[in-house]
């Protein structure tokens, strides 16, 4: 409990409630901004998304928050850190793209350390066609972790989608290398193989490999109309 100063009081006892008063307030602050944080959370967790939401951007608009600094000891970094990342999540589930967005960007800003936050950031920003945030954060994820599968795929489907059949067959042969039973990969070799036959070895040449002397590889054949690579993009139909 804070100490109440009387005015008679001498003005040691004055000064030294003074500094126990201005010791106790970021303590008190920090308190609170934590059951308020533990409250969105249970909101959230409760499914009532629009109360939760009023609750984590209420937070962030706090002087407390707002005046952290960058730390990510701090406990108060952390709660900003997490405000940000559930804003995002919930205007993903309610369909706000754009917002989800920035608040996943701020959320990753502060700390790229969460591989789901960072793929699900990845993974939003390619659906609307921030391709440039999507390649960075799969990337990232795979930085962190080379066997995070989701943001392999990611990558691989970016190149292809984007056209870049350099990029397409350097990252199909890397998860080759990784899982030679991994259709994805050997899918993208085959519509390479049949669409840019070419091209092939220039590709071999470029990266050393031996894509047309792998057994397996020497089989493979697209399997649907509709594969990988974008049809309109190959000017095909």
């Amino acid at each position: 409990m804070l100490r109440i100063c009387a005015l008679n009081e001498d003005s040691d006892d004055s000064s030294s409630c003074s500094d126990n008063e201005n010791a106790s307030e970021p303590k008190d602050a920090e308190t609170a901004i934590l059951s308020e944080y533990l409250d969105a959370l249970k909101l959230k967790d409760q499914n009532q998304l629009d109360k939760a939401l009023a609750a984590f951007l209420k937070l962030i608009d706090s002087e407390v928050l707002i005046n952290i600094t960058n730390d990510a000891q701090n406990k108060l970094f952390m709660i900003k850190y997490n405000c940000h990342r559930n804003i995002g999540l919930i205007y993903k589930e309610k369909n706000d793209s754009y917002l989800a967005l920035e608040h996943l960007c701020k959320a990753v800003d502060m700390d790229e350390t969460d591989v789901y936050t960072v793929y699900s950031l990845a993974k939003l920003a390619f659906s609307i066609g921030q391709i440039h945030i999507a390649k960075i954060c799969y990337e990232k994820c795979v930085a962190r972790n080379p066997d995070h599968w989701p943001s392999l795929e990611g990558l691989l489907q970016l190149f292809c989608e984007t056209g870049n059949v350099i990029e397409a067959f350097a990252w199909a042969m890397h998860c080759y290398r990784k899982d030679s039973t991994y259709k994805g990969a050997i899918n993208v070799l085959a519509e390479i193989k049949t669409y840019f036959l070419p091209t092939v070895p220039f590709l071999e040449e470029l990266f050393q490999v031996t894509f047309r002397k792998d057994e397996a590889l020497k089989q493979c054949t697209i399997t649907s109309k509709h594969g990988y690579f974008l049809p309109r993009l190959l000017d095909i139909s």
